[in-house]
């Protein structure tokens, strides 16, 4: 969740990818494994916002990511997959807040977590967006993805 929160923090600021002592990035180089993909994904991203002059904000619900997680199941004594459900009710703006694109979906994604000499690490969530489901921009209901993880797991 952590990851999430800064992440989102990042898109919302994509100019600090231009800051190589950002403590945001820093911390989401440090809570990923080595070979994740995703902190390099992230800057990419990122550098193609600034590039772009552009940024992202939350829906007008002033949700832009919510996320639960659930289902763990251990696949050996250093590794732990998980499902996710990330609710993502964004939009892309330029510099003078014109909305150029909104994203607004119910994704369900497996993703894995590493211990690394005693600490434990998130490796990445996977590119299978298949279990994806619109939604209607700027519809999002808070508490949705929790509601639906709860229905997953009987719990």
């Amino acid at each position: 969740l952590e990851a999430t929160e800064l992440a989102d923090e990042l898109f919302q600021d994509p100019t600090a990818v231009e800051d190589p002592d950002n403590e945001a990035l820093a911390r989401l180089r440090e809570i990923y494994t080595e070979d994740s993909p995703t902190p390099d994904g992230v800057e990419e991203q990122l550098r193609d916002l600034v590039a772009n002059g552009q940024h992202e904000r939350p829906s007008p619900t002033g949700i832009f990511r919510e996320v639960s997680v659930y289902a763990f199941e251990p696949v050996d004594q250093d590794t732990l997959s998980f499902d996710s459900c990330n609710q993502i009710d964004t939009e892309t703006v330029d510099a003078n807040g014109t909305v150029i694109e909104t994203e607004a979906m119910v994704v369900f994604v497996r993703g894995s977590a590493r211990r690394v000499d005693g600490v434990w690490r998130f490796h990445g969530l996977s590119n299978d967006i298949s279990r994806s489901n619109p939604i209607t921009p700027g519809g999002s209901e808070a508490g949705l993805c929790a509601q639906l993880a709860s229905e997953r797991t009987g719990q």
